[in-house]
């Protein structure tokens, strides 16, 4: 059986594309996450150390003073420690009681993750009652518009996908407001 087709490359071609393509996406994760540690770090400073010890050195600082600690806390929680039981209240409880939107706005997207793909009901509710609230502000509504799409299975949240979809994105006229109402049913 010959390795090679007419005009098609050979299977040691098709491997070495694939290892090179392979090399790349990793670099591209290695950027990520080197910018994500970099952005953590101007939040949190020297804080950062001790969330990235111990996923409890990170809850230590959900209740830091400074927002930015809190939001480098939660964004430490879901993406390094990655979501679990103890997050998903965590992040519920923050999404409703944080004093601070910015802090709000971080804990709806880390509710939405820690639900992804699950379309939870009591979640779902609490989400689109979110999105259809008029007394929030447009940015809590649209982070929470977004979370109910990760609770979907279905991110928007994909590195650099995410700002560039909201730059676009305009509240109320781009809602899918029957998407939104079938989880207030």
């Amino acid at each position: 059986m010959p390795d090679q087709v007419e005009g098609s490359l050979s299977i040691d071609e098709v491997m070495k594309e694939a290892r090179r393509n392979l090399q790349q996406s990793d670099e591209v994760f290695d950027d990520f996450q080197r910018a994500e540690r970099e952005h953590w770090r101007a939040l949190a400073g020297p804080l950062l150390d001790d969330m990235l010890k111990s996923r409890s050195g990170a809850e230590r600082h959900l209740e830091h003073r400074d927002p930015k600690v809190r939001i480098a806390a939660l964004s430490v929680l879901s993406d390094f420690w990655k979501p679990d039981e103890s997050l998903r209240k965590i992040s519920e409880h923050m999404a409703l009681n944080d004093p601070d939107s910015e802090v709000r706005g971080v804990a709806l997207c880390d509710l939405g993750s820690c639900y992804r793909g699950t379309r939870d009901k009591r979640i779902g509710r609490l989400l689109a009652a979110i999105v259809r609230d008029e007394q929030k502000p447009v940015s809590t509504r649209t982070v929470a518009y977004s979370a109910l799409f990760d609770l979907c299975g279905q991110p928007l949240s994909w590195p650099g996908l995410y700002n560039e979809i909201i730059a676009q994105f305009r509240f109320p006229e781009d809602v899918n407001w029957g998407f939104v109402d079938e989880f207030l049913r």
